[in-house]
Order: structure tokens, then C-alpha cells, then sequence
């Protein structure tokens, strides 16, 4: 086993590995998580808002290097935050170590920027004292000081990218209109300009410094350029770097399957089609989909639906709006509440579950009994646990009374097994995963071969807000335990599982109506 809190040769765990220790109740290293969260987040959404293919390649990594640096430098905050609230968890001496790191890291930052950013910032008038990330002044000491270091270094990150993101993208983007044509070694944009090579776009990875796992960009579809709708984005609010629904069963038709335009929805909240947290394919496919010029009909299910999912689909011949709660006993028979069940070659183009208990048992039953078991659906889309990886086979018990939000639902490898081996896993997408019917498998070139795990840490665990959102995470290290313990390779599995089973375990002590299963 490594040292307190040490991964082996990399990464730094907080709280570290060893005997759970609880966290003192104080505000200020959580307050500097938070502002570490809150940077990270706006940094990422407002370069996401640069629209796709208006910046030149080498426009385009640079501000890659930027959001790189920016989020080790973030991270490190974060951990160092972290440390500092599980700090009677840690020997004195583990303080110096990741405080050195963190300081390489802003100077590697700041020297960086500024060697990229100086022929091609100076060419347009752009001050090149924007991209020149100020190094904190603290040394290293004390807790105190160490702190005071911390905040100093946020500090200066947040008024260094907020230039950077309000003053120097748009004034380069303003010389579109004005560029000197002859110039083309410094062009940003034109309307003649070629797209962006595949890569190039602003989509970045939890750093791999922190997390190995991250060091490979995994089998991910690159999306391309050309549709950039609500469909595009995922439940951050952030760009997709895999295929949405509707562009996999694009795929699908592709390949001369015949769609059924049929679907259902096992938890369509208000039938609402949006992005970010309430992002739901099915309620976008029901009310149209751009791509075919049509919208899908089905089944929609809601236990305690509100007025308005009626008024979107209550009228409609072809969708059947069914208000009762779903059960694994009760799941196959959704089907005789006005819609047929899908018979012969034309079976279900989508079954999205959503409903934050007996999932997994649910896609179990309706691919065991019912229409279903002899014609399943092209397309699962499912919510999970995202916190637990593949091997790990976790759920949340049908008896349980407790829902405690990270450790609710059933992970990824629950539903792998309960689709009866019927299904491949596409890909990841945060909090939910996209199964596609083996089949059909071959049509995705991008899973041939695909282990779960790293489609796994692409689409959750590698996401550049995993870490952060909605602070889920920070709710798992309450408990006693670094997420990314259960991620770490390097730890065996036994290692791994056991790490996770103290966590369940003291959550159970905590909570004693929480029941769980887990196996691997």
C-alpha cells in the first residue's frame, strides 16, 4: 500500500488512503473548494461558448494550453483545500510536497502562456500582460501561510482569466472583419478559413497529473461540426466530444435499419427538452428532431406528473402519457395503456429509465419479460451511478428507504449485466450511459474493442467538471474517501473494493436505512 494520502509514484489522495477520518467542521477550506469550483466552472463554459471552427489552429491551442494549466493549477487549489480541512488526517510533512507542485505548476503556467501567446497576441495589439499568470508571493510555512499562499494564487488566476476570456477573445474575433487578407501565417478567421483539425476544438480532461486514468483520451466518436443544437450538449452545459442520441440513430438509419420512431420514456420529469441538468433525448426526440424532419411517438412515463407534461403530450394520438409509478414487477405492462408494443422487425428506437430506484432491476425485467425480451430496443439510454466504476456491480437495494444523493442509483456495471449480454455500451455521458444492441454494434467503430472502464473514465470520470459538479464528489470525501481511489489502477482491486466497501459501510452506520449490494 502506498504512504498516507499517496498514490503510487503520482497523484495525491484527499482524504488520504488508510483508516477513514472525518473532516472538522470549519469554513474557510470549503469556502476556497467552492471559489476553486465556481473558477473552474466559468472558465470552461465561457471558452465553450467560442463557436466551433472561429479560432485557427494555433489560436486554438493556445487557449487549449491555457485551460490545461488552468485547470492543474485549480485542482491543486483544490486539493490543497481539500488537505487543509482533512489536515489532522496527514503528518506535518505532507503539506510540502503537493505546496512545491503546486508552485511548478503556475510557473510552468505562466512561462507557457506567455512563450505561446507572444507573437501571436502582440501581432493584433492584444497586451500581452493578460496572459502572464501572477506567481503568489507566500512561501511555504505553516498552515497559515500556506493558506494565505493558496488564496493569493486564486486570486491571481481570477483576474488573469477574466481578461483573458472577456478582453482578448473578443478582440481577436473582432479583427475578423478587419484582417489583413495578406497576412495569412497570423489569419484567426474568414469565412474560406478550413475547419479546425480533429482535436483542436477547446474540449479538455481532468488532468492526468492527478489522475491516470485521464493520460489517454480513450474511444471517443469526435463530434462533427456541423450540428450544434441543444442535442449538442451534455448536462454540464458543456459541448459533447461523443455522438448525441439522435446522431447515433442517425448512424443507425445510415446503415439501412429501418427506425420505428417509437420510443419510451421511464421518468419524463415535465416532458421538458433542454440542456444541462435537465437534459432528456427522449423529450427531445418526442417534440422533434431537426436531423429527420419528425418528431417520435411513444409511451411516457411519470409517477406524480405536473400539469404541463399534459399539455405538451397529452394531445397527441401517438404518444400515450401514462402517470403511475413503475416498479420491476409492473414495468412490461407500460405498454397497454394505448400504444402497441413493438412487434416484428420494428422494434423500440430508444429506452431512456430515469427513475432514481429499481433502474437497474427495471432494465433487467423488461429485457427478461414482455415485448421487450424478444424485441429489444436499438438504444438504452440509462441514468447511473457515475461514481462507481466497471467491475464494480453496485445498487442501491429495492427496500431501501434512504436516498442518499452520491451513493443512489446503480452503476454502470449493474446495467452491462441486467441487459442479459443483448447490449454494448456506446459511451458515457456524465450521469447517464448510451447502450446499443449488439447487433448493431458494428456500425460504431469507435467501441470495437472498448473496454468498459475506459469508456467509463472518458465520459464520467475524465470529464474536465467531474470533479466538481454539483459537488457530488466533495459529498463522497465527507464520507471519508477519495473518489478517485475506486479509479486508480495502480491500487489493486481487491484494494480498490475494499476502499469502497468502508465507504458503504459508514454511510450505513450513519444512515441505517440505507441498504446497498455490491459485488465485483
Amino acid at each position: 500500500m502506498a504512504a498516507a494520502g499517496l498514490a503510487p509514484n503520482l497523484g495525491l489522495f484527499c482524504p488520504p488512503l488508510g483508516p477513514a477520518c472525518r473532516a472538522p467542521e470549519e469554513s474557510g477550506p470549503i469556502e476556497l473548494e467552492v471559489l476553486c469550483e465556481k473558477l473552474l466552472f466559468a472558465a470552461l463554459s465561457r471558452s465553450y461558448e467560442i463557436p466551433r471552427g472561429s479560432l485557427a489552429p494555433e489560436i486554438s491551442q493556445l487557449f487549449q494550453l491555457l485551460l490545461r494549466n488552468l485547470q492543474e493549477g485549480i485542482e491543486a487549489l483544490r486539493l490543497l483545500a481539500c488537505m487543509s480541512s482533512f489536515r489532522s488526517c496527514y503528518g506535518n510533512s505532507t503539506f510540502g510536497r503537493p505546496w512545491r507542485h503546486l508552485r511548478s505548476l503556475v510557473k510552468r503556467a505562466s512561462s507557457a502562456l506567455v512563450s505561446a501567446a507572444e507573437g501571436i497576441f502582440g501581432a493584433y495589439g492584444v497586451p500581452l500582460n493578460l496572459v502572464e499568470i501572477p506567481r503568489p508571493a507566500a512561501e511555504i510555512g505553516g498552515l497559515p501561510e500556506i493558506f494565505d499562499g493558496v488564496e493569493t494564487f486564486y486570486r491571481a488566476f481570477e483576474m488573469a482569466f477574466d481578461p483573458i476570456m472577456g478582453d482578448v477573445i473578443p478582440q481577436v474575433l473582432e479583427r475578423k472583419s478587419r484582417l489583413d487578407r495578406q497576412s495569412r501565417s497570423l489569419r484567426v478567421y474568414s469565412p474560406d478559413f478550413p475547419p479546425e483539425a480533429m482535436g483542436t476544438q477547446l474540449w479538455q480532461r481532468y488532468p492526468d497529473t492527478f489522475a491516470p486514468a485521464c493520460s489517454s483520451p480513450g474511444s471517443v466518436h469526435q463530434r462533427g461540426q456541423a450540428r450544434e443544437g441543444i442535442f449538442a450538449y451534455d448536462m454540464s452545459g458543456l459541448r459533447m466530444a461523443h455522438r448525441t442520441v439522435e446522431e447515433a440513430l442517425d448512424e443507425i438509419a445510415k446503415a439501412r435499419i429501418d427506425l420505428s420512431f417509437q420510443l419510451v420514456n421511464l421518468g419524463a420529469m415535465d416532458g421538458r427538452c433542454s440542456g444541462g441538468p435537465s437534459t432528456d433525448p427522449a423529450n427531445c426526440l418526442l417534440q422533434g428532431s431537426t436531423l429527420f424532419n419528425r418528431s417520435w411517438g411513444g409511451v411516457v412515463v411519470e409517477a406524480s406528473p405536473p400539469a404541463i407534461l399534459f399539455e405538451r403530450f397529452g394531445g397527441r394520438s401517438d404518444i400515450a402519457v401514462v402517470p403511475l409509478p413503475v416498479f420491476p414487477e409492473n414495468a412490461s405492462a407500460i405498454f397497454g395503456y394505448g400504444v402497441e408494443a413493438p412487434a416484428g422487425s420494428a422494434s423500440l428506437d430508444l429506452l431512456k429509465i430515469d427513475l432514481d430506484s429499481f433502474d437497474c432491476d427495471i432494465v433487467a425485467t423488461m429485457l427478461r419479460i414482455g415485448p421487450l425480451a424478444q424485441n429489444p430496443p436499438k438504444l438504452l439510454y440509462i441514468d447511473i451511478n457515475p461514481h462507481i466504476p466497471p467491475p464494480f456491480l453496485y445498487r442501491t437495494m429495492s427496500s431501501s428507504q434512504s436516498r442518499i444523493i452520491p451513493f443512489q442509483g446503480s452503476s454502470l456495471q449493474c446495467f452491462l449485466e441486467a441487459s442479459n449480454a443483448a447490449f454494448r455500451l456506446l459511451h458515457v455521458e456524465l450521469f447517464n450511459a448510451v447502450l446499443v444492441r449488439r447487433d448493431l454494434a458494428d456500425i460504431f467503430p469507435e467501441i470495437q474493442g472498448a473496454r468498459a472502464f475506459d469508456q467509463w473514465a472518458a465520459g464520467y470520470f475524465c470529464h474536465p467538471l467531474a470533479r466538481v459538479l454539483w459537488h457530488r464528489e466533495r459529498m463522497v470525501r465527507w464520507a471519508g474517501t477519495d473518489p478517485r481511489v475506486w479509479a486508480d489502477e495502480r491500487l489493486t482491486l481487491a484494494q480498490r473494493g475494499e476502499s469502497l466497501l468502508q465507504t458503504l459501510g459508514r454511510v450505513r452506520l450513519q444512515t441505517p436505512t440505507f441498504e446497498f449490494s455490491l459485488t465485483w
